[in-house]
């Protein structure tokens, strides 16, 4: 696939657990990782840019958990994915977990997500966003295999398998609302290989 050609950043998002990057292995997207140390730019970039949005995403943040080391990583990885709206899309045309991802990194509710998507609409719409689906069950064995930095316990899991799973559906209804150009690619068959 020649995705240069098109002028539109393509990214990968999907609840955790769901082979995103396993996705884009298959597909031979060689997708782009946004790292971390991005979160400087991005914070600083969007107070400037979008104050509404970056107080939005702020409060969110900081509210996202109650240890403070948590908070500290998912500030500088939702800035750095945030960062993602002022690069160029010849040289990231295709980013696994970009700006797209953030209503999965916070976990937002309803509400908030309805806010994050009218917040930051104009730049969603550039996008072409191909939302990996994974059956529940599947991610459960998947995240219990792998394991994953915001699950301590099993009431962790269980809590983000189904506020993934939630966000999921109401997302991709919300993208396709404001005219997003989004695809969903099914996993299960894949991911249910990928455990043999």
């Amino acid at each position: 696939m020649k995705v240069n050609s098109f002028r539109r950043r393509f990214e990968i998002t999907g609840p955790s657990g769901s082979g995103k990057s396993f996705c884009s292995q298959k597909l031979s997207l060689n997708a782009e990782h946004i790292p971390w140390v991005r979160g400087f730019m991005g914070f600083f970039k969007l107070m400037f840019s979008n104050y509404d949005a970056f107080l939005f995403i702020f409060n969110k943040t900081i509210r996202s958990d109650r240890n403070f080391w948590h908070v500290l990583r998912v500030f500088f990885h939702v800035f750095a994915k945030v960062d993602t709206m002022f690069l160029a899309c010849d040289k990231f045309p295709i980013v696994d977990e970009g700006i797209s991802h953030i209503p999965f990194i916070l976990n937002l509710s309803q509400q908030d997500l309805q806010k994050f998507v009218r917040l930051f609409s104009s730049h969603l719409t550039t996008l072409v966003i191909i939302f990996v689906y994974t059956p529940l069950e599947l991610r459960r064995k998947h995240l219990l295999s792998r394991g994953h930095k915001r699950i301590r316990n099993v009431k962790d899991l269980n809590f983000i398998l189904s506020q993934h799973e939630n966000i999921f559906f109401l997302y991709y209804l919300e993208m396709l609302n404001i005219g997003c150009s989004v695809y969903v690619f099914n996993n299960s068959i894949q991911v249910d290989m990928d455990f043999g």
